[in-house]
């Protein structure tokens, strides 16, 4: 079986947003976060100087209890500021066995989509283990200019809010989400550091389903995700 990924089919093969670190070398060399994936392709975030034509080696970290994933060569289709389409041009028929498994997967999981809008990677990062073996796809915003976007193109079914969160303000991101009739009914958990009682009264009062604070840790959240996801199902 050829290990060449034909270039017309690219495009039939649905694509899943996902957040997995890559590592890439050929034309360039680097590190980024993989933000979405399929069978023909992929999109990355990095600070490398990408540029369209260039040809890559990327391998992908899948989990932490998984070897790295290798695509053999995947070609730059377009840049765009610190964001770049791949499309993968060879890769060997075993590590593309490896791929498809881990989209029949993320295809299971499209049912357990969790939007996360923080502004800061340590938390999101420890709430993404969390998740993550759950089988959950999850997306993140980093201020409440990206926030409506990011959640009308990911359709989530539960969103977690730091109410610390800077550009956009966090309650008034949920106010603007819950103006918007395919939003409103999405439960939104804030994430809290002060347990100012008229904060969580404001928060519970533009309709927040919960509010949670962040010294207790993060498993009360996750549970929270999990109990939201099962009556969605």
């Amino acid at each position: 079986m050829s290990d060449r990924i034909p270039a017309m089919i690219e495009r039939q093969h649905p694509r899943f947003p996902v957040h997995l670190a890559i590592g890439f070398s050929g034309d360039q060399f680097g590190m980024g976060t993989l933000l979405d994936l399929s069978s023909g392709g992929c999109l990355v975030e990095s600070s490398a100087g990408l540029h369209p034509g260039d040809c890559v080696t990327l391998r992908i970290q899948l989990s932490v209890e998984s070897s790295l994933l290798t695509v053999n060569a995947a070609t730059v289709v377009w840049a765009r500021s610190r964001r770049f389409g791949l499309s993968f041009t060879r890769i060997i028929p075993a590590e593309r066995e490896r791929l498809r498994g881990y989209l029949q997967t993320l295809d299971v999981a499209a049912s357990k989509r969790v939007l996360l809008l923080m502004e800061g990677d340590d938390l999101a990062q420890r709430l993404i283990g969390k998740l993550q073996p759950l089988g959950c796809m999850m997306r993140t915003a980093r201020d409440g200019l990206a926030a409506l976007k990011e959640a009308h193109r990911f359709r989530p079914h539960v969103i977690i809010l730091d109410l610390a969160i800077q550009a956009g303000g966090g309650l008034s991101i949920v106010q603007r989400l819950k103006w918007s009739a395919d939003m409103q009914n999405i439960p939104i958990i804030v994430l809290a550091a002060s347990s100012d009682a008229g904060m969580m009264d404001r928060a519970l009062s533009l309709g927040v389903a919960r509010y949670l604070m962040i010294s207790d840790g993060i498993d009360p959240c996750i549970e929270e995700v999990k109990s939201f996801l099962t009556l969605s199902a």
